[in-house]
């Protein structure tokens, strides 16, 4: 792996997040037609406390890899740059479980709280999503670690598409 200039790695991930912003509204649009207004409401019901289980599971936690690795990478301290990441996907998977865990078993507690009872299927279906986002952050960290920038773009894109997929399935 060669290491990117700055100038290109921000290239990439500018293009990258165009495109993913094209990507998203393309999504929200037919989105928005296809589920009407009530399931919407619903989603727009579900998606802060996702974004929120999101947070508190990752916790900056590309940030932090990234810049532990970037430190390791420079002294070519490899050995140093594996723990960081074994440990930051050990850490994080645990998080991102937990947190799918809680949000699959209080499901149905927090969607009749909500006043919708039946969303808790929507809670039991983005739980693995939570997951998935926080073991991407720990190898979107190690790249950025070691400043190759392009597996962050392409993830951003295919983490789109699978949006754009899954959502109108």
């Amino acid at each position: 792996m060669k290491k990117q200039s700055f100038v290109f790695a921000a290239l990439i991930l500018g293009l990258s997040g165009i495109f993913c912003k094209i990507l998203g509204a393309v999504y929200k649009i037919p989105l928005t037609n296809i589920l009407g207004t009530q399931g919407m409401g619903i989603y727009y019901l579900i998606f802060p406390i996702y974004s929120f289980l999101l947070g508190i599971a990752s916790l900056s936690f590309t940030s932090i890899i990234s810049k532990k690795i970037s430190l390791a990478f420079s002294k070519r301290n490899y050995f140093e740059i594996n723990k960081i990441f074994v440990c930051g996907l050990l850490l994080v998977s645990f998080l991102g479980i937990f947190f799918a865990v809680l949000i699959s078993v209080f499901s149905k507690t927090i969607s009749s709280l909500q006043g919708v009872e039946n969303a808790y299927i929507c809670y039991i279906i983005i739980a693995p999503a939570i997951v998935s986002v926080c073991v991407q952050s720990v190898f979107k960290g190690f790249f950025q670690g070691i400043q190759y920038m392009t597996p962050t773009a392409i993830s951003q894109i295919l983490e789109q598409i699978v949006k754009l997929s899954f959502g109108f399935l």
